[in-house]
């Protein structure tokens, strides 16, 4: 189960990944295995309320973005 899980996990987000690295959106210096392992982290640690995790979540995942506006 967890296999397939993790199959389907990466067929999903690697192209759209990608799709974001080559619009200029995503950074290139970083791969789908580094972010979901990042966001993975990030997911299972302890946290005072959801809140937290959710803003914790969002200063990570602003570092990935190339920052174009």
């Amino acid at each position: 189960m967890f296999r397939a899980s993790r199959v389907a996990m990466y067929e999903a987000g690697e192209p759209l990944f990608t799709r974001a690295q080559e619009a200029g959106e995503a950074r290139r210096d970083a791969s789908f295995d580094d972010v979901l392992r990042m966001i993975t982290g990030i997911i299972a640690t302890g946290y005072v309320s959801d809140e937290q995790r959710g803003r914790v979540l969002r200063f990570a995942l602003d570092g990935i973005r190339t920052g174009k506006d």
